[in-house]
């Protein structure tokens, strides 16, 4: 993997203050964020050990660079940094592709609800800029870049998968990492993940976290890949909880989350049988938000134009296993709200919507 060290030089002097100071800065010369609520699962909320959950594929510089930006590594022979092809026009891409922005706007999401747990997929400035800037808010984290990145094709660093937590919160039991996964039929596949074992400080219970993120693109072949590497993710965080139980004299096992761009609808769509999600429902997970069962539905996670393409999906999720119950979600935007070229824009910095619940052990 190919990894920026250091700290980026727009972090220095800036404190906490500073970086919600120059956020507010910055989108003073913007349209607002989208508005959003929260809306209650009506579970009730007595005497239960809750958390706020938020999961979000960030859209890594390396996918949406500027044709001028000035990439660090040399271009794959064939390719060129075009914004992402995103049908952005064209007095706008400038705003909406600098990353020196964007990448503030990213952590304006984010501080926007301050998660106490937060998975990101799309990672690829972790090391010199989001974890040093959100550790001046109290996270921590783990970060896995992939060594196979599609940033690499574009000059850029890798991306990967990450999860942070507030250190006043949780503490860290253990963690893994994994470069590749194992498939149904044991071969490789090559999605990242991560796995954390949290303690909640306030009542010592243990929540294991993790983070990956599934083929891309549409087909029948791909949703089979898909299908096996959430089988391999799934195995290799069950042995790792399981040692770490061991290890700790635990009797039971804690209950796990697992967040993820899964790159797939949670119905069939015109050739292509959903097999990815239904495989981690199959097991015993179910989904903080009410999943459609067609295209139809309002709710969305991805909006986006490319050239003459527009496409909407659900691909993005928070599952939970028993143990863990769902108090409320957030909701995404209006669709009337959403600017005329869809997602990323001034509005929200990504392709992806940041989707968050409020969880509770029980």
């Amino acid at each position: 993997p190919r990894v920026l060290c250091g700290v980026d030089p727009d972090l220095h002097g800036l404190d906490a203050e500073g970086i919600r100071n120059k956020i507010g800065q910055l989108r003073a010369g913007m349209a607002p964020v989208y508005p959003r609520q929260w809306v209650d699962t009506g579970k009730s909320t007595d005497g239960v050990d809750s958390f706020l959950f938020m999961q979000f594929n960030m859209l890594a510089e390396g996918l949406s660079a500027l044709p001028d930006a000035k990439h660090p590594f040399e271009l794959l022979e064939g390719q060129t940094n075009s914004c992402g092809g995103f049908a952005i026009p064209e007095d706008m891409k400038a705003k909406v592709f600098h990353f020196p922005v964007r990448k503030f706007l990213v952590l304006e999401d984010i501080l926007l609800l301050s998660p106490d747990i937060l998975t990101l997929e799309e990672c690829d400035r972790f090391v010199d800029f989001f974890m040093p800037a959100l550790s001046r808010f109290g996270y921590h984290g783990v970060w896995v870049p992939k060594a196979e990145s599609p940033c690499k094709e574009f000059g850029w660093y890798s991306d990967g998968v990450a999860i942070l937590w507030k250190k006043d919160v949780f503490t860290l039991v253990t963690e893994r990492r994994w470069q590749r996964v194992h498939g149904r039929e044991g071969q490789p596949e090559r999605n990242v993940s991560c796995a954390t074992i949290l303690q909640k400080k306030t009542s010592g219970k243990k929540l294991v976290v993790a983070c990956t993120h599934l083929k891309a693109k549409a087909n029948q072949e791909n949703e089979d890949r898909r299908e096996s590497q959430i089988a391999g993710v799934l195995t290799n965080v069950a042995e790792a909880v399981e040692l770490s139980r061991v290890a700790c004299g635990d009797a039971e096992h804690p209950p796990i989350i697992v967040a993820a761009d899964f790159n797939t609808d949670p119905f069939d769509v015109p050739g292509v049988k959903s097999k990815a999600v239904p495989a981690i429902q199959k097991v015993g997970f179910e989904s903080a938000y009410a999943l459609p069962a067609d295209a139809d539905s309002e709710f969305w996670t991805t909006w986006k134009r490319r050239g003459t393409s527009e496409v909407k999906h659900v691909i993005d999720y928070i599952f939970h296993s028993p143990g863990v119950a769902c108090l409320s979600v957030y909701a995404v935007p209006p669709a009337e709200e959403i600017e005329e070229h869809r997602l990323p824009g001034l509005r929200f910095p990504s392709d992806h919507i940041s989707i968050a619940a409020k969880l509770a052990l029980i």
